[in-house]
């Protein structure tokens, strides 16, 4: 399998990201995905450079967000948003409110009004996930988890897999 990965630096001074593009597979036969997507000014700047690079028609097999700090997550809205993508690998806290609970100081708290208010904290990120769970297979990229030949480990990071 071949692999080529490539950083992108997406924003200046205290706006900047990152995105990271990596096309892997055979020379006739590969699949793109994007890691990050750097900040909503940068979004339509990275699906320019994928559409330039991979085509007009280009198609991501996976996209992930490593965590969602703006810096990382904006650009992704625009992605998924002008980009067919196959799946989406993110963490989208609210819907773990009901195991979470238990870590927060005040007890009292319903599931609904918990998950309510960190899908509240996390604006970006909510918009993201509905225009990923409209569009793509979504999941949590939780250590071992598996895609393709790659698997999750320790929070986001990805190793190769035999």
């Amino acid at each position: 399998m071949l692999c080529e990965i490539e950083f992108l630096a997406v924003g200046e001074g205290s706006k900047a990201g990152d995105a990271i593009i990596v096309r892997y597979g055979d020379v006739n036969n590969y699949k793109i995905m994007v890691v990050d997507g750097g900040t909503a000014e940068t979004g339509q700047t990275l699906v320019a450079h994928l559409k330039r690079h991979f085509g007009p028609a280009v198609v991501l097999e996976h996209v992930v967000l490593t965590h969602s700090d703006m810096d990382h997550a904006s650009g992704l809205r625009e992605v998924l948003r002008e980009i067919p993508v196959a799946n989406v690998w993110m963490h989208i806290p609210w819907l773990l409110a009901k195991e979470a609970k238990q870590y927060f100081r005040k007890k009292d708290w319903t599931d609904d009004a918990l998950s309510k208010i960190i899908k509240d904290q996390y604006d970006v990120v909510a918009e993201l996930a509905e225009l990923a769970f409209q569009k793509s297979k979504v999941y949590y990229p939780f250590e071992g988890a598996q895609m393709d030949h790659l698997r999750f480990f320790h929070r986001t990071g990805l190793r190769t897999c035999a």
